[in-house]
């Protein structure tokens, strides 16, 4: 019952091929399943004639873009010239998968490189504020700190400030005295 079912489906294939008016030599396949070890007139025989015509039918698809582009611009199928075209279309996307693959390496390059730049300026940010802290700690002001934090320039020492003090004259006179260094001045 099986085998009457698959002789009806491969029947109807061929009517079908045959009243679409499409005629598929199918001499090549019979005999490459001949070659591969299928004996003529079998189901199995049958089978592997009609999966290798599928397989064709399928993978020729794919070619017909590049053949109906040629097609289009007048090149002639089976010439030279319709065949330069084909390999011309073949290579440029190619080159154009290659060129795609360079890029996204490339980017992929740029954006850790972008990545790590970031990562050392924030680290630099976060140094610069440790040095502003430690600057204001050592006694600069805070107007000093932020105009020198980041500079690379030292902590500069802290200027002794002028020792005020209030003297009393004998006359019961005060007056108000600052001292820097070895200079004294009195008002």
């Amino acid at each position: 019952m099986r085998t009457q079912i698959n002789k009806l489906i491969t029947i109807s294939f061929f009517c079908l091929l045959g009243t679409s008016g499409f005629a598929i030599d199918l001499t090549q396949y019979e005999s490459l399943c001949v070659d591969i070890g299928f004996k003529k007139k079998t189901e199995a025989f049958g089978q592997c004639v009609l999966e290798l015509a599928e397989k064709n039918k399928t993978s020729s698809i794919a070619l017909s873009q590049d053949e109906q582009l040629c097609k289009s611009y007048g090149f002639k199928p089976n010439t030279p010239s319709f065949a330069e075209c084909k390999l011309k279309l073949d290579l440029a996307k190619k080159q154009s998968l290659e060129a795609q693959d360079k890029y996204n390496r490339e980017r992929a390059d740029y954006d850790r490189q972008v990545a790590a730049i970031e990562k050392e300026k924030e680290r630099q940010r976060g140094m610069r504020q440790l040095e502003l802290g430690l600057r204001m700690m050592g006694g600069q002001s805070p107007v000093d700190a932020v105009n020198s934090v980041g500079t690379g320039m030292p902590i500069a020492p802290n200027r002794p400030s002028p020792i005020n003090q209030t003297i009393t004259m004998p006359n019961g006179r005060m007056i108000n005295c600052t001292t820097l260094g070895t200079n004294t001045n009195c008002f």
